[in-house]
């Protein structure tokens, strides 16, 4: 758990670029099933990520439909929960004792309250 010392900590913010564009979709459905989760909702699952297609409208003027193979919706509302378990196995890593972690979706927070990279932020 993250907590401030002596009232100051670094933090490092950090926004992921294209984070929902990249995310693959066969890495989100085997993190799901290798936590035990199956059945119906990751055939539900599987069926939200397939045949996805979007067209861009401009000015009176549509695109043709293009096919999205990576990427999770930024408009749905389970989306930001997909990510988060897309980002879940990052967090399971110890990246180091002197830092913690924190994410929500493509938002990280890095929080050092001691080590190398505290000091030389002093």
């Amino acid at each position: 758990m993250a907590e401030v010392r002596n009232g100051k900590s670094l933090v490092i913010f950090l926004d992921l670029k294209k984070a929902f564009e990249h995310a693959c979709p066969k890495a989100i459905l085997s993190t799901f099933a290798s936590k035990r989760i199956g059945g119906h909702l990751l055939g539900w699952l599987e069926d939200f990520f397939r045949d996805r297609e979007a067209l861009v409208c401009f000015q009176g003027h549509s695109s043709t439909f293009h096919g999205h193979i990576n990427g999770i919706p930024q408009c749905s509302i389970i989306s930001p929960t997909l990510y988060n378990t897309l980002m879940y196995s990052l967090l399971q890593t110890n990246i180091s004792p002197d830092i913690c972690v924190l994410c929500y979706a493509d938002d990280l927070a890095l929080i050092v309250n001691r080590g190398p990279l505290y000091d030389k932020a002093q």
